[in-house]
């Protein structure tokens, strides 16, 4: 979880700027990206993204209808993992999200 609390952190950073698509592909990606914090068995990484997406996608939808394609390849992961990612984005989709977006994880889960 301290990887998650860095991350917390990352976003109260008075430099941090979401409209910013390099600095959010940046902080998202990073969390992502070999990180066994997303990975968390219980799903908590996947529920924390998905609260991120849902927050960002408002203010710059074009990185995040990009970026909610980590989720995109659920069907390489074994379990809990795949069914957790696949919760995962039945749950974003329940939101009120920008067309690409929704395009992309309508694309995913078919």
């Amino acid at each position: 979880m301290k990887k998650q609390a860095a991350l917390k952190n990352y976003l109260k950073i008075n430099f941090f700027d979401s409209k910013s698509p390099n600095t959010l592909r940046a902080i998202l990606n990073t969390f992502v990206t070999r990180n066994s914090t997303f990975h968390a068995i219980n799903g908590s990484g996947y529920k924390y993204i998905a609260k991120k997406i849902i927050e960002f996608d408002k203010l710059n939808p074009i990185v995040i209808s990009r970026f909610v394609k980590v989720f995109s390849r659920y069907s390489y992961y074994s379990e809990p993992y795949k069914s957790n990612m696949i919760e995962t984005i039945k749950q974003i989709k329940k939101n009120k999200l920008s067309k690409n977006t929704k395009e992309v994880l309508d694309a995913i889960i078919e």
